[in-house]
């Protein structure tokens, strides 16, 4: 049976579960494997196997059992490609998504974040962001702060002066959802984008009205 089985095993898959019957049997210790089986119709499935290895003789049994999680891998991989995606999207963006905590610090900011401030990778983490706000524009972002916190809705987008990395006050215009009751999130999330050249430009267009 043994053989039978080696033989079914995934070619890709074989040399993990020699490996792991060795490790096992050479510090008989609990085995552990999953891996893909090749069944006579040729389909494929991921199977889990448990077995505590024992001493018979000049022999080493292998008593345990083999679980088919076909299903659950189908599930892992599919996650893992919406997670890739959503990561990829993200990566790609010109957009900078900012998760704050309920105290205004920041849990979590996208690539996008550095470059687009220039501010190294990670810089906000554990900080307030709101401190790089313009302070002629810091008692608007509050306020607009305080009444997505004290629901569930989604704020309005609102334009307001940053400090870039390079000393320069720039624009961007944010918006801010309330996701804290989701437990996946747990935060604010706040979505940027730089507006520096758009606003530039409803000035001069202003200037000349005037």
């Amino acid at each position: 049976f043994y053989t039978e089985f080696v033989a079914r095993v995934h070619k890709d898959d074989r040399l993990r579960f020699f490996e792991s019957i060795r490790n096992a049997v050479e510090f008989m210790s609990q085995w552990e494997f999953e891996g893909r089986f090749v069944k006579y119709s040729g389909e494929v499935m991921w199977f889990r196997a448990m077995s505590s290895p024992v001493r018979y003789e000049d022999r080493t049994v292998f008593n345990g059992v083999i679980i088919d999680i076909t299903d659950r891998k189908i599930v892992e991989e599919e996650l893992r490609r919406r997670e890739d995606r959503f990561r990829s999207m993200i990566q790609g963006s010109q957009d900078m998504i900012f998760i704050v905590d309920s105290n205004n610090l920041l849990t979590y900011e996208s690539p996008s974040v550095s470059r687009i401030l220039g501010y190294e990778e990670g810089f906000f983490l554990g900080r307030s962001p709101f401190q790089l706000v313009h302070p002629d524009d810091l008692d608007l972002i509050m306020k607009e702060m305080a009444l997505v916190y004290s629901s569930e809705n989604k704020g309005v987008p609102t334009a307001f002066r940053f400090k870039h990395s390079n000393g320069q006050w720039i624009y961007l215009e944010a918006v801010a959802s309330n996701l804290l009751s989701n437990n996946a999130v747990n935060g604010i999330v706040i979505t940027a984008r730089d507006i520096t050249e758009r606003k530039l430009m409803e000035e001069k267009l202003k200037k000349l009205v005037d």
